[in-house]
Order: C-alpha cells, then structure tokens, then sequence
C-alpha cells in the first residue's frame, strides 16, 4: 500500500515513527512534517516554553551530532528506510493536494500533525485517514488531552485511534482505544511518550486490517465530552499544586540520549 504518514516534529511524534517504521517498512511510504500546532498566536504561558524547547528545541539541536543510540530522528529514519519527508504546514494548499494526488496514498496516518485536514486532503487517501489522538475520546477532545486527563484526577490515560472524517476535530469514529495507569511520580511528558508504545501497535493493527483487504471495525462517538486547548497560568499552577510536572529534565535528557542521528 502506499502509506502517507503525517507528523509533528517533536520528540512524541519522533518516539512514535521509531515504533511505527520498522513494522510497515515493505509499504511505499511518504512522509510530511508539520513544524507547528494549530495558528494560535496568543503569547504562552512560560511553563509551556519551556515545554517546546524540551519537546522541539532539544530534539533539533542537542542529538544532531550523537552517532550512538537505538533510536533515530525523523530525518533519521527516512534515510534509514528510503523514504521522501519534507515539511508540510500548508497542506491544504492546491499545489500540496496535487503532490498528495500523484503519491495516491491508500491511507493517511496522522499522529500529532498540527493543521486541520480539509475534505480535498482527505478525499486523496482511498482508504481514507486515521489519527492517533493522545486521549481517550470522546472525552478529552483538543490538544494535550493527557495533560487534561492528569489534572482533573484520571487514573488511567490512554490513545484513541480514529477516522478524519472532516475538518472537525477529533470527532470520527473510533476504532479502538488503549490505556495505561497514571504514575503520579512521572511527568506529563513521561506519560505522553509512554502511551504511543500502545498507541502505534494500535495503528500497526489497524494497517495490517486494511493490508489484507478488510475495513477495521469502527464505533461512532457519543455526545458529550469537551474540547480543551492550550492550559492557561491558572491551570499549570492547578497541575504543579496537584504534585505534578511538566516534564522531568533529567528524564527527558535520558531519553534523547537514546538517539542517533
């Protein structure tokens, strides 16, 4: 099949590539990278800054060098496997639609990408697209959902994996769910990277379905639930009083101590 993988050019999005890759490497595979989420413009708080530059800063410059490691970049990974990737924030753009036409993807694979897929990137795929959302839906719609779930006192957190049906978000049906306990001595960045172990077997599966001719089974979303965006001050200060962390530094830097590039 021809695969069309969309991502975000973070360490969550890098972790999950380093799972996916190896298990779909026989299909033809294109790649496009978002450098953003979402057009807010709004100044964000300093708490989640500080949250990029563990997440984006550091994945661009502290491993750019490191010849050791199990696990590779995104750019990494494309050589490695022979694949095309390039940057894509404008991909509902004409002249983006019409590379996306001659690539023919049977499927998209969206895990983390940050532009809203319109009905003529979505029409491209015939098979049309899935998302791994990083929440359990319908629950926690919007961005960050585990940090959402974290601080309104979840106990388990988990990946939704679901059909773009249109241009609303995180609304179409679901095709399955995975969950895993909350730690409350780890970070939110902990669980975040920890959920797309799950999360990618979920996708891996899913591929697997479509590979052998078959449609995944699907069950639609109830009402109910919430959209979240971006938390405020008042909410980091909530989820710090409540014992937890962004990240961990030193956690964060052992874990790109994993890479190579």
């Amino acid at each position: 099949m021809n695969i069309l993988i969309l991502l975000n050019r973070d360490l969550a999005s890098t972790v999950a590539l380093n799972y996916l890759l190896p298990e779909i490497a026989h299909h033809e595979i294109a790649i496009l990278v978002s450098e953003r989420v979402g057009n807010n413009k709004k100044r964000k708080p300093q708490a989640l800054v500080d949250l990029s530059v563990v997440e984006q800063g550091i994945l661009n410059d502290l491993i750019s060098n490191q010849q050791q490691g199990e696990l590779l970049t995104i750019d990494g990974l494309a050589k490695k496997y022979h694949y095309p990737v390039r940057v894509e924030n404008r991909i509902n753009q004409a002249s983006s639609i019409e590379q996306l036409a001659k690539f023919a993807p049977d499927l998209i694979v969206s895990v983390r990408y940050g532009v809203i897929l319109k009905a003529e990137v979505i029409g491209t795929s015939a098979y049309g697209v899935i998302n791994l959302h990083s929440g359990t839906l319908p629950a926690y719609r919007g961005v960050m959902a585990t940090f959402w779930a974290m601080l309104k006192g979840e106990r388990s957190i988990g990946t939704t994996l679901h059909y773009i049906d249109d241009a609303t978000i995180d609304t179409g049906r679901i095709i399955g769910h995975t969950h895993m306990p909350v730690d409350d001595r780890e970070s939110y960045l902990d669980h975040v990277l920890k959920i797309y172990a799950d999360g990618c077997d979920l996708i891996i599966d899913t591929i697997n379905i479509f590979e052998r001719g078959d449609v995944p089974e699907t069950k639609d979303q109830q009402s109910g639930g919430e959209y979240f965006t971006f938390p405020d001050e008042s909410d980091l200060k909530d989820f710090a009083d409540k014992g937890f962390k962004l990240f961990d530094l030193k956690a964060a830097l052992s874990m790109y101590k994993r890479f190579k590039n």
